[in-house]
């Protein structure tokens, strides 16, 4: 009687398996989504797109790109930690880093919630001034900023971005007395510091490449080890005596927790392939984004140390999100 009842058993769960395969099947063959924290028409917008088109391209997958924009990307960041199904989310330095400090509560576990996949990409800061400025370097900046009879206003493409914390570590590393403007993005930034309304801006390179190469905009310092691309002729901090500075906005994908391991080591194969291609690489460059590829190790030991590293900015100057 036993025998049966095992028999009859295992005929069930063939047939019920037998059943499952052809909506298993095509259930790993759906449509992927890829999760933006920023609305349409924005650069994280172009970049992450133009990332998903690729991936979709190598994988031969639909993947579909949702935009969930609001509150720093943490709209987007819950919608993908509590996802159900297989996705893949373009986090950034927001997202890893920042909001867990901005914000006194967060729905999402920045370190428990998502599967890493990779660092894709990342913009230098740079600290700029109006071309009215009498300054060239960052010795004459900081020598200007320290005879000013009141604290230098600076402007930045918003409250918590890497732009206004940046320009919080230069305020702390070189001892001039700054004050934050925060602007609505860096374009109406970059606007007013051309038009010599606000004469100190911290902007990223991908943003003021065109007006620096024109003499609309003078760079000073830029915030990678090394100098960048898109302005070259900019010197990095620590060419100028900071060899602590560092600031960059920077992206990366990861995945749902509902994504099977398999399919992340695809999903991160692809992105690299992806960074790897002429065609990425050339639209990037025109950008002046860089691409830096890396393992999802990498990518969560430099999220922790990105997350110590500007939570202590964060709490020394009593930063919080609006």
């Amino acid at each position: 009687m036993r025998s049966f009842s095992l028999r009859r058993r295992s005929a069930t769960a063939a047939a019920l398996t037998s059943l499952l395969a052809p909506s298993l099947w095509a259930q790993d063959n759906a449509p992927v989504e890829y999760v933006i924290g920023f609305p349409p028409g924005s650069s994280a917008d172009a970049v992450g797109r133009m990332i998903a088109e690729q991936i979709s391209k190598t994988l031969g997958r639909s993947i579909v790109v949702t935009n969930k924009p609001g509150a720093g990307t943490t709209i987007a960041a819950q919608y993908v930690a509590t996802a159900r199904t297989p996705m893949l989310f373009n986090a950034d330095f927001a997202t890893l880093a920042t909001m867990p400090h901005l914000m006194g509560k967060i729905p999402y576990d920045p370190e428990k919630d998502f599967a890493p996949i990779s660092l894709f990409a990342r913009v230098p800061v740079m600290l700029a001034v109006s071309p009215s400025l009498p300054v060239n370097n960052l010795k004459e900046f900081i020598a200007w900023g320290k005879s000013q009879r009141d604290s230098v206003p600076y402007a930045s493409s918003g409250l918590g971005t890497p732009h206004h914390l940046a320009g919080e570590l230069v305020k702390d590393m070189t001892g001039v007395p700054m004050s934050h403007v925060p602007y609505k993005g860096g374009g109406p930034a970059i606007n007013d510091l051309m038009a010599g309304q606000i004469m100190v801006a911290m902007v990223d390179v991908a943003s003021a490449k065109a007006f620096v190469a024109a003499g609309k905009i003078r760079g000073i310092a830029v915030g990678s080890i090394q100098r960048s691309a898109a302005v070259p002729d900019v010197p990095t901090f620590h060419e100028q005596g900071y060899p602590n500075f560092e600031a960059t906005a920077w992206q990366a994908v990861m995945a749902s927790l509902a994504t099977p391991p398999d399919m992340r080591v695809k999903f991160h194969e692809a992105l690299h392939a992806a960074l790897n291609s002429p065609q990425v690489k050339t639209r990037l460059d025109a950008l002046g984004v860089e691409a830096i590829p890396g393992t999802p190790d990498q990518l969560m030991t430099f999220a922790r140390a990105e997350r110590a590293r500007w939570g202590e900015v964060i709490r020394k100057h009593n930063i919080k999100a609006d």
